[in-house]
This record gives structure tokens, C-alpha cells and sequence, in this order.
């Protein structure tokens, strides 16, 4: 027959062992969440990248036209004053237009890339930060199952020794 200390050791450790395991779902909870949190910025940063690709192209392409205007300006007032468009001074204008143009669209296009690839990073490290997140889900719940049946375990197996040697196993009476 069961002493009431051995009772009440093992339902103390039984409600310990309950408590611990709400404990460690409310966490999990938690980190199940931060992990759907960092999974959902790691799509923003993707976009986010994808976005700043466009815009480059857009900004390079409007540079390389506005280029082509300007240079569409000097041949005509060069070509006003009577100059040789094809060769000389006039051509070497052109040709400096051109190529400031084309570092002009060069720096865009590697300005958005830059910007593109720091969005990427973010979503690196938010796509780790999830995993970080969904591991911890995983090892706390065994943790969590293997403490609590590790103290229910340990309760019986010492017994349910309480100070007066009174414990689960025990076959003395009351007195």
C-alpha cells in the first residue's frame, strides 16, 4: 500500500512534469511562430531584390537613352557649324560622350546589383534565423519529453523518498 507522502511525491512530479511539458509548448509555440515571422522576411528580402534588378535595368536603360540624346544634340550642332562628324575633334566628342555614357549605366546597373545582393544577404540570414527557430522547436521538445519523463522516472525510481524514508513501494502502514 501507497504512503500519502509517496502520493503526493508522485503527483508532484507528475504536475511538474505537466507543467514543464505546457511550458515547453507555449516556447514552442513561440518559435514556431518566429520562424513563420523570419520565413515570411526571407520572401520579403527575395522580392526585394528581384525589384531592385528591374529598376536598375530601367534606370541603365533610361541613362544609355539620355546618352543617345545628348549625343544626337552634339552632332547637330556640330554638324550646324559645318564639321566633319567622322573624324577629328567632333568624333573624339562623341566618342567621350559615349563612353561616359556607357560608365554612366555601367554604375547604375552596379549600384542596384549591390543593392540586390545586400537584400539577398537579409534573406539569408532570415532563412537561417528560421532554421535556428525551427530547430530549437524540434530539440526542445525532446528535451522537454525526456526531462519530464526523466523526473517522473527518478521520483518512483528513489521511491518517492520523502523525509521520513516513507515512499512509493512502501508496504508499511500508517503509524
Amino acid at each position: 500500500m501507497c504512503e500519502p507522502a509517496s502520493i503526493v511525491a508522485g503527483i508532484s512530479a507528475v504536475v511538474g512534469a505537466v507543467g514543464t511539458i505546457a511550458q515547453s509548448q507555449a516556447a514552442n509555440g513561440q518559435a514556431a511562430y518566429q520562424a513563420q515571422v523570419a520565413r515570411n522576411n526571407q520572401i520579403i528580402a527575395q522580392r526585394n531584390a528581384a525589384d531592385a534588378l528591374k529598376r536598375g535595368d530601367i534606370e541603365e536603360d533610361k541613362v544609355r537613352q539620355r546618352t543617345a540624346s545628348i549625343m544626337g544634340q552634339q552632332r547637330a550642332r556640330l554638324a550646324g557649324q559645318g564639321s566633319v562628324l567622322d573624324e577629328g575633334s567632333p568624333l573624339d566628342i562623341q566618342m567621350d560622350t559615349a563612353g561616359m555614357g556607357e560608365l554612366d549605366a555601367r554604375t547604375v546597373r552596379s549600384n542596384f546589383q549591390r543593392e540586390a545582393y545586400a537584400h539577398e544577404v537579409q534573406a539569408m540570414n532570415h532563412a537561417a534565423q528560421a532554421a535556428l527557430y525551427e530547430t530549437k522547436v524540434k530539440t526542445s521538445m525532446l528535451d522537454t519529453f525526456l526531462k519530464s519523463g526523466g523526473s517522473i522516472l527518478g521520483s518512483a525510481g528513489s521511491g518517492g523518498k520523502i523525509q521520513n524514508g516513507i515512499g512509493f513501494g512502501s508496504t508499511r502502514a500508517f503509524g
